[in-house]
């Protein structure tokens, strides 16, 4: 069915209210032609999408057999209710909009998350969700396997790339082998990564079933992931279709995410870890040195704390931004590395999440390295030069 068409069904001045749920079936909408089924069908697809404001692990209503297919798009109902200019948290409501059978016991729906202020009706979001009928009710997944049944299949050591017509098999095997070498950084081992490769947003959207998102309106490219146990899935829309190259930095967040919560972790180290192994923005360390060195002045009297306190983009825009600080951090990685191994970049990493003064951070620098935050600044101004006359 058009989503023209749906839309006018949607604000029909009658709708169905499911029994015990607070989810809304659209008048005139046919479920499964079983009465009793449909009740359970309703009640389960309000219990999974309740759930889905919870952490990904706490829904009991996830279908296990995909359960990292179904974390993207949880991903992305989450906070849907919540108005973001008033902060109402119910202000959009959930209604069943359409119901296709695809085969015995497995049904697509399509739920809209809907409300009306002044009496314009206002649309937030449409998803697509399976529900999979067992012995004890309905489970639910994203389509996303569905959606790609009839893909190509490439495996190369750890990593899997589901594409739809060709892919460059020599980009996944540079892949693998730096993703390797971050591992062994990590100690990190039975990892693995799935890859679907879309040329757009608008691709990997459908995918997973989001068939319409308010705040991704407009928006070209741009790569979801969601991790699960030891699996990072990455469904990329920045005209990735044939794997034709990866982004170093984020192969850095994504094999870092599989080891330990990237957003329990100091994040300027986390990405000065990012910028020192892959760069960022399509700019190599050494580029990014050579234009943090261009933009930025360094003297003896340069007060690096206050950069650190207050981050400073010397990039070419908001959009490709490159700090002051993530710089500082790379520079201070790859001394800790050269001098004490990677075991002492790991404890600055798990330095916290920031706080203001960055107390946590400099009494761990101050046991790795004798650096607190009283020879911070000549510290880092010799790490500089150092890196100036041996670039």
């Amino acid at each position: 069915m058009r989503i023209s068409t749906l839309l006018l069904l949607l604000y029909m001045p009658v709708f169905l209210s499911a029994q015990n749920t607070k989810i809304k079936v659209i008048k005139g909408l046919t479920l499964t032609n079983d009465a009793v089924l449909d009740t359970l069908l309703v009640s389960n697809t309000n219990d999974f999408l309740n759930a889905a404001q919870l952490p990904n692990e706490s829904n009991k209503f996830v279908l296990p057999a995909q359960k990292i297919e179904t974390y993207i798009l949880l991903d992305e109902i989450l906070g849907i209710t919540t108005n973001q200019n008033s902060r109402e948290t119910n202000f959009y409501k959930a209604h069943i909009i359409n119901c296709i059978e695809l085969e015995v016991a497995q049904y697509l729906l399509q739920v809209a998350y809907l409300s009306t202020s002044d009496s314009i009706p206002q649309l937030n979001a449409i998803f697509e969700i399976i529900a999979h009928k067992g012995s004890n009710g309905f489970l639910f997944s994203s389509p996303l396997k569905y959606n790609t049944l009839n893909w190509k299949i490439f495996t190369e050591q750890n990593t899997t790339v589901y594409f739809e017509t060709d892919i460059q098999k020599n980009k996944v095997l540079d892949y693998t082998t730096f993703a390797a070498t971050i591992d062994a950084k990590l100690k990190s081992t039975d990892k693995s990564t799935e890859f679907y490769c879309c040329d757009n947003f608008n691709e990997v959207l459908k995918l997973i079933g989001v068939l319409y998102k308010a705040e991704y309106a407009g928006i070209q490219l741009n790569t979801l992931a969601s991790v699960a146990d030891n699996k990072k899935l990455i469904v990329a829309g920045e005209h990735s279709n044939e794997f034709t190259d990866f982004d170093k930095h984020d192969l850095w967040h994504d094999r870092l995410s599989l080891v330990v919560p990237r957003n329990t972790l100091n994040k300027p180290v986390d990405e000065g870890c990012a910028y020192l192994y892959g760069g960022s923005w399509g700019l190599s360390w050494n580029e990014i040195f050579t234009q943090f060195i261009k933009s930025i002045p360094i003297t003896e009297q340069t007060d690096w704390k206050e950069y650190k306190e207050n981050p400073f983009n010397f990039g070419e825009n908001d959009a490709n931004h490159l700090y002051v600080d993530y710089v500082i951090n790379a520079l201070i990685v790859q001394q800790l590395e050269k001098q004490y191994g990677f075991e002492a970049v790991w404890k600055l990493l798990n330095s916290g999440k920031f706080q203001k003064g960055n107390e946590n951070y400099y009494a761990i620098l101050k046991e790795i390295a004798g650096v607190d935050s009283a020879n911070y600044n000549a510290w880092v101004y010799g790490l500089i030069n150092n890196k100036i006359n041996n670039k």
